[in-house]
């Protein structure tokens, strides 16, 4: 490390501070990673499973469920220079949707054409709407409506009522209808990318060991190259000197100078942290979150049939049942299956604001109603797990943040800036390689 260098300082150890410190490192610069958990990785965080009864060895288990996709072309290419490319995998996924009372199959051609709750002609009309956005749409055509909007304009009203409109209810509140298209036909550019030819499987990546192999492999890479990666110092606030243009971060366990900052966090904690004119705040409160409860269950027992049900229940209380060992076989976990049930939720919701016990006791009452012969003894544990301002808002209109704030030197990523793109470790490691270029310009 060469002291003369200029020193930056990054608040976040996830996928994109890490990034950026790996790229800061290979330009010379000195960095330093400030992170208030104790383990780097961000909302690839992981857990160790408990299944001593079943094998001897504890496993690691994000807290939140994570694939990455055929196109995630940032992710490969850092695996490859982490020497890590041989430990992401590929597999084929399932996918089911609950809806009426009924579980069924969805996500291929045959499928869709035999998903009941739609009419034949509507199944056609999804079919439809679904080969538009991924086909005949482009971005710019996508930013002008409301995804709400289009599929009412465009005669897909039963589609939407039936398909979209509880997930979108889902995972965005009352924010649902003024969502943009964009959204939706990001995602379905990816998935198309990750299906074989025949269009009947997707392909989804995973790592050997969970994704704490890429965030360790990130964490050695950075370390070797001269970063100090502080663990446990939360940021009470970032103070700018205008005269000599130097940082004070005033953390948890002291003071630390730098030259210049990177924040990777949300707009809401960049905010708090920041004195920044109440102009600038102003902007800063346009970018909106919902947040995020993930309940994890270790299980005796197989749950469902597929990877991925999407919940089309309005009175369910989660959004989705992700059975990870219906992907990744559950020989890997000690013969274990293990279960993600997730929803998404604005600040005053009363489930947000319950406790622990509350969430995990509506969750898993609620289960059985989907799955007939699940009973709460085949639970080996249960780890609850919940994230503000996981999942970015992004309304018709919407215009992504900058890089550069209106403090000299002071630089912010978020999940706000990966648009129009949705939040996802590909996405991170590009705002990680983004943000460093931006501040290695800067000098």
């Amino acid at each position: 490390m060469n002291l003369n260098r200029p020193h930056i300082v990054i608040i976040g150890a996830g996928v994109s501070g890490l990034t950026a410190a790996f790229r800061l490192n290979q330009a010379g610069y000195q960095t330093t990673i400030l992170e208030k958990s104790t383990q780097p990785g961000g909302q690839l965080a992981t857990t160790e499973l408990n299944v001593s009864n079943l094998r001897a060895r504890p496993l690691p288990i994000e807290h939140y469920y994570h694939h990455v996709f055929r196109g995630d072309i940032h992710l490969i290419k850092l695996c490859d220079e982490l020497n890590i490319a041989n430990a992401l995998e590929w597999r084929d996924s399932t996918m089911g949707y609950y809806t009426q009372n009924k579980l069924h199959k969805f996500g291929t051609p045959l499928s869709l054409l035999r998903f009941t709750p739609l009419s034949v002609i509507n199944r056609l009309k999804f079919i439809g709407s679904v080969l538009r956005l991924q086909f005949l749409t482009s971005q710019s055509r996508a930013e002008q409506w409301a995804a709400y909007t289009w599929f009412q304009k465009q005669g897909y009203s039963t589609v939407w009522n039936i398909i979209w409109k509880p997930l979108f209810d889902m995972k965005f509140g009352e924010w649902a209808d003024r969502i943009s298209l964009v959204w939706l036909w990001d995602k379905l550019q990816m998935r198309g990318k990750s299906r074989g030819k025949s269009g009947n499987s997707e392909q989804l990546g995973y790592m050997q060991g969970s994704f704490k192999t890429l965030c360790d492999a990130l964490s050695k890479k950075v370390l070797s190259g001269g970063t100090q990666l502080r663990l446990n110092a939360s940021i009470d606030q970032i103070l700018h000197d205008r005269e000599t243009g130097k940082f004070r971060i005033k953390t948890s366990d002291g003071d630390i100078e730098a030259d210049k900052v990177i924040c990777t966090t949300s707009a809401r904690i960049l905010e708090r942290i920041v004195p920044f004119s109440e102009a600038f705040q102003k902007k800063l409160n346009q970018y909106r979150y919902t947040n995020a409860i993930c309940l994890l269950l270790t299980l005796k027992q197989p749950l469902g049939p597929f990877y991925w049900t999407n919940i089309g229940d309005p009175d369910s209380p989660f959004g989705g049942v992700i059975e990870h060992t219906n992907w990744i076989p559950a020989s890997s976990y000690g013969d274990a299956h293990i279960v993600y049930l997730s929803r998404y939720l604005p600040d005053d919701h009363p489930l947000w604001q319950s406790d622990n016990e509350t969430i995990t006791g509506t969750f898993i009452d609620y289960l059985g109603k989907i799955f007939p012969d699940f009973d709460p003894s085949q639970i080996i544990e249960n780890r609850l797990f919940k994230q503000a301002d996981a999942q970015p808002l992004v309304p018709v209109g919407y215009t992504p943040p900058n890089h550069v704030t209106e403090i000299p030197g002071l630089f912010w990523t978020s999940t706000h800036h990966t648009y129009p793109h949705d939040r996802g470790i590909n996405f991170a490691i590009e705002q990680g390689n983004l943000i460093a270029k931006t501040v290695i310009e800067s000098f």
